[in-house]
């Protein structure tokens, strides 16, 4: 099965992710119904052999033979029932579960009997009794909620046929754990905290607008602090208030269009507080939204005051000319994120003095495109223009490549002493050919040459910068078990490799040759391979302690049943790092497939792996496996980690069975569920 497993993932990286897009898209689960149709026939299969021996079957052993007919007749059941049920639908996935635990509970009940010597206890004698009462009574089950109370029946017949006595079905504990709520990592600039609506009402009285506009606001205010009104009213609060502050602060808008704005709104909050032009009112409060956007990413610039003051009139044309609007908006932001960049700078001489006078004169190339992209932006927004938004945007594209080179040229110093110790021959040549780089890119105006200078320092830059960050994620400590298992064994293979390359790409540029664009680019793929064992290593380390999770109702599945469908990824990566080592022609694009596929599992496994000490104090045995069948799924949470058992029970199936394409797709689903790492 492995095999076939490692051939299906093979065939998807080949090209074969399409192999049923239409069905994964309406969400169905087409071998759902073939896997429980084969259950149905297997079962059918065994309750004729068993039904024929009872004409020849007497005393305890007739007893017996009948609790394992009303045990597969409830199997058989439950398995019919989910082939009747919508593929991928809840109550699908319910019915797959509990046939699962009840397929468990008969192989338990059974070997207990078998451990007696074929004859029952009174109690198992009433327990039997009791099954074979419900089989008569088994009906069409149309909800999840009839899905538990039969489970629960059935969890008290498991009680008496195989638990310890003296357990009753109503005591037993939820095998599930307390949901873990996971805290977002917060950002106080773009997680600012909600305010209240007596906050929000405060601001309203403060705030410097018309009279009229101020009065429509306290009432939608008013309103909004209603908890019956409140989820209506908040948000148009929200954004009424935004949009008053901004207008207040004169953010984008002349003394005329600010007038008209506020004119807009009180029309739109008119409306807006009639519920019969309701609609209409929030249509016109839309429009502001366009305004407000401008206003949060004026705000995000951090713009000094005075250049607030400088560029008004440019914001004001930004927020009137709409796509052209943006595109200006655009090229203010980098010019806003280059000044500051430049003026962070380091301002202590360069180690090397070579370079200091290319440095001089970026810096002066640089003064002379901000105020280049000052003038240009400036005169856009007067009447008459003498420049076009295509000028403006040309003018920041200069900064932003200015910028660059400059802070390529700080670094420099440290770059060539982290690629002198890879010994670059010949020694002093590397320095040398920067220097003359340097010296050509940094000259004014365009002329032959020029380019490709900017293109060497550029590559010696990220050669450093590479050098650097392989040096870190190389020294990564990785258990030989584990590093054996992902990479084939081939992780002193690939530092060696890393190393050998980047001597010898700056051996060549020391001698006078470019850098190899395509080996530089083969380089930057060797800190993939490093991170992606890193996580599978850590993947490794979760599913090898996840255990206890198997006793959680919603999962309820074991390392041994996960294997099969995780065996082609450690394959693929040790694949990968072959490809790598032997410079192979996409390599790492298939690796990327592989990754996009399993980093979702991966992802998932590490949430699981919270509620691991939850797991641990759940009951095992017989009383577990009771409590699970007794444990509800109606409107509970861990809708997903039930999905996946059922999508990995119908890989299993339809792998079985040579139905590749249902097995693909059963887990291609279960992927899009689960979503992105």
């Amino acid at each position: 099965m492995m095999k076939l497993w490692a051939w299906i993932i093979a065939a998807a990286i080949a090209g074969s992710w399409a192999f049923s897009a239409h069905g994964a898209a309406r969400g169905e689960m087409a071998g759902a119904k073939a896997m429980f149709e084969a259950q149905v026939a297997a079962l059918e299969r065994e309750l004729a052999a068993m039904m024929a021996q009872r004409s020849n079957t007497a005393g305890d052993k007739l007893a017996v033979l009948e609790l394992g007919i009303d045990l597969r007749l409830t199997r058989r059941w439950l398995a019919a029932q989910g082939a009747a049920a919508g593929g991928g639908s809840e109550l699908q996935v319910a019915i797959r579960l509990r046939e699962h635990l009840w397929h468990e509970a008969l192989g338990v009940i059974e070997k207990t009997i078998r451990q007696q010597g074929g004859k029952m206890t009174q109690a198992q004698v009433d327990g039997a009794a009791r099954l074979h009462e419900l089989t008569f009574g088994y009906r069409e089950l149309r909800s999840v909620r009839e899905v538990d109370e039969i489970s629960h029946k059935l969890a008290g017949t498991l009680l008496l046929l195989a638990g310890p006595g003296g357990v009753d079905e109503n005591s037993l504990p939820v095998m599930r754990p307390k949901p873990v709520k996971v805290e977002r990592p917060t950002n106080p600039e773009n997680d600012p905290p909600q305010r209240t609506v007596a906050q929000m009402m405060e601001e309203v009285q403060r705030i410097n607008v018309s009279a009229p506009l101020r009065r429509h606001m306290l009432a939608l205010a008013n309103e909004a602090s209603k908890p019956d009104q409140a989820a209506a009213m908040r948000p148009a609060l929200e954004l009424c208030l935004d949009v008053a502050k901004a207008l207040q602060a004169n953010t984008a808008v002349s003394p005329e269009s600010r007038m008209q704005i506020e004119a807009k709104m009180v029309e739109g909050l008119a409306m807006f507080m009639d519920v019969r032009t309701r609609a209409a009112g929030q249509a016109k409060l839309a429009e502001l939204q366009r305004y407000k956007a401008i206003v949060t990413r004026v705000g995000k610039m951090n713009l000094t005051p005075e250049q607030l003051s400088q560029f008004g009139p440019l914001l004001v044309w930004a927020r009137e000319h709409g796509p052209q609007g943006n595109r200006i908006m655009a090229a203010l932001e980098r010019y806003v994120d280059c000044r500051a960049r430049f003026e962070a700078r380091p301002r202590q001489p360069s180690v090397l003095p070579t370079l200091r006078r290319s440095i001089e004169e970026l810096e002066k190339q640089f003064d002379q495109s901000s105020d280049a992209f000052v003038t240009s932006a400036l005169s856009l927004a007067r009447p008459g223009p003498t420049t076009t938004p295509a000028g403006v945007d040309a003018h920041a594209s200069d900064l932003v490549r200015a910028l660059e080179l400059l802070e390529k040229l700080d670094q420099m110093p440290i770059m060539l002493d982290r690629l002198g110790a890879y010994k670059p021959k010949p020694y002093g040549g590397l320095e040398t050919r920067v220097i003359k780089a340097a010296v050509a890119a940094s000259a004014a105006g365009n002329f032959h040459g020029k380019a490709e200078a900017v293109r060497f320092i550029l590559d010696v830059h990220r050669l450093g910068e590479l050098a650097g960050e392989l040096a870190k994620v190389s020294a990564i400590q990785i258990p030989p078990a584990i590093e054996r298992r992902w990479t084939g064994g081939k992780l002193a293979a690939l530092d060696a490799k890393w190393r050998t390359m980047v001597s010898e790409l700056a051996s060549s540029a020391a001698a006078g040759d470019p850098l190899d664009s395509k080996k530089l680019a083969r380089l930057a793929g060797a800190p993939v391979l490093y991170d992606a064992l890193r996580r599978g290593a850590a993947m490794d380390r979760t599913l090898g302690e996840s255990a206890p999770l198997a006793y959680w109702v919603d999962w309820y599945m074991t390392v041994d049943d996960l294997k099969p469908l995780l065996s082609a990824y450690p394959k693929g990566m040790a694949e990968a790092f072959t490809g790598y080592l032997g410079d192979t022609a996409g390599t790492l694009e298939k690796w990327e497939k592989i990754e996009q596929r399993y980093g979702a599992l991966a992802g998932l496994f590490t949430r699981l792996n919270l509620y691991r000490d939850q797991c641990l104090r759940l009951p095992a045995g017989v009383v577990g496996l009771a409590a699970a069948l007794a444990t509800p799924l109606d409107g509970e949470p861990f809708a997903t980690e039930r999905y996946a058992g059922y999508a990995v029970a119908i890989w299993n199936s339809r792998s079985a069975a040579g139905d590749t394409a249902g097995a693909e797709e059963a887990i291609l689903i279960l992927l899009r569920k689960i979503g992105p790492e």
